[in-house]
This record gives C-alpha cells, structure tokens and sequence, in this order.
C-alpha cells in the first residue's frame, strides 16, 4: 500500500471517532458528518476516474498518478477548486536522538477523561490514545493519536492560548518524535491558511508531504 493510501487510512479512524460515516465501494470513498456540513468533514475520494456524477465535494491528493486527467475531468463536470486545501505533514523515523533532560512530560488520558473534558461525542475506538502535554508541571496542550501500519497520526493538537507563540509547540513535537512508541512515519495535517501551524510543524522536523484538494460541483 503506498504510504498516501495508509496515511488516508488512518485519518479514516480518526473521522470516524468524531462521528464521521465512512461509506465505502469500488468506485469511491463517502465520508460524511450531519453535526459538521463543512467539506472537511463531508467528502469524496475517487479510486479511478469514473463519470463525475456524484453532488457533493470531491477532494484528492497530489500524490496520486492521475491527478491532471482528474483535475481535467472535474472541470469539465462543473466543479470549481476551493481556494484553501489541505497540507499533510510526514516524519520519517530514522534513529532516535538522545534527549538529556526533557522539559515536557507526556500523560496519557483515558477515554472517558478526554471526553468529559473536551469533547461529549467522541466515540471509543481501539486505535485511539488521548494525552495531555505537561510543561514543568503545567498543563500547556492536547492531543491524540491513531497507529495503524507504518504510521502514526497526530490528531486534535492544541496548545492553551497562553502558551502559544513560545516555540513550546515545536519544541515538544521534535521530542515526541523521538519517542519509542513513534512508528516508521509520524503524520499530522492542518490546512493551507493556518501559517502558524506550518511554521510549528516544519521547525518539529516534519516535512511537507501531499497536498489535498477539494473540487465542489457547481449548481445549477
């Protein structure tokens, strides 16, 4: 399986946590949300390039072989690019760095926790880990993970506002990545516009590894 098809694998788990439907047959990919009617959460992926029929958002990966004969047929199908798209962020784990002294410490919620805290319709899925991010005992941040295969995808990231914009991001993403429960690749996404996330993930060591667009079809 090529790593952009495991990477969309396991963002598929962490959709379905948050109440995501994943509909699923030879020809594509349906995702969908009732609670969110935004195309971050109610979208397409094609696995071939079949007649554009379906009304709703088609989002693909730059990475895919075909990308101009698709981006070539949406157009001729009435469907308009959104102007912001998606950014996925890659790792790859070569050999863990020594770390002397860390300023953070890493604390794994439970499930309940997590949700009686931050989110009430978060749903229990095996594959899922929650933490909080200590700093010097504080409490600075959040986030989850999903390991599947080769990869593991950071989900849900937040630094508590009074934290922010001190490089403490960066700072721990680098040592997170250096963990042993790291996998062969660390994956984590944002999307186009959020320039402070980019400069965080890029300072981490992270590198820019596929871009995803959204295709909306025109109404009549």
């Amino acid at each position: 399986m090529r790593l952009s098809d495991e990477i969309f694998e396991n963002e598929l788990i962490w959709l379905q946590s948050i109440n995501c439907s994943i509909i699923k047959n030879n020809t594509h990919i349906i995702v969908e949300n009732k609670s969110n009617t935004t195309t971050d959460f109610n979208f397409c992926v094609l696995k071939g390039i079949p007649i554009i029929n379906l009304q709703r958002c088609i989002r693909i990966s730059s990475e895919i072989d075909n990308i101009l004969i698709l981006e070539e047929t949406l157009y001729k199908n009435n469907y308009i690019l959104e102007k912001s798209f998606d950014l996925n962020f890659i790792y790859k784990k070569i050999n863990n760095k020594s770390i002397s002294k860390s300023e953070f410490i890493l604390e794994e919620v439970s499930f309940e926790k997590w949700k009686n805290e931050y989110e009430g319709d978060r749903l229990k899925l095996g594959q899922l880990h929650y933490y909080k991010i200590k700093y010097y005992n504080n409490v600075i941040g959040r986030f989850s993970t999903v390991c599947n295969k080769r990869v593991l995808g950071i989900y849900d990231f937040e630094l508590k506002e009074n934290f922010q914009n001190k490089n403490l991001g960066s700072r721990f993403l680098n040592e997170f990545l250096n963990l042993d429960l790291v996998k062969d690749y660390v994956f984590i996404q944002t999307w186009s516009d959020n320039l402070k996330a980019i400069k965080c993930y890029l300072k981490a060591g992270f590198n820019i590894y596929e871009k995803l667009y959204r295709f909306n079809k025109l109404k009549k």
